[in-house]
């Protein structure tokens, strides 16, 4: 299974603090970052969390729909 046609778990256990705590870390070490999301209703808080924590990293963080 390729992940497109059965069931994914991953927002089961993505929280928005594990996004933003991701973000944070992911920020301090790139310092330019594209950020994606499909149309899941959750895709879009998990997305604003990890650009938190990107930018609180100081990254420069930018959404690509």
């Amino acid at each position: 299974m390729d992940g497109s046609g059965g069931a994914v778990s991953l927002t089961d256990d993505m929280t928005p603090s594990r996004a933003l705590s991701l973000g944070t870390k992911l920020g301090s070490v790139c310092l330019k970052v594209a950020v994606g999301r499909d149309a899941n209703p959750s895709s879009q808080m998990i997305a604003a969390a990890f650009m938190a924590g990107l930018t609180s990293a100081g990254a420069d963080a930018s959404t690509q729909g």
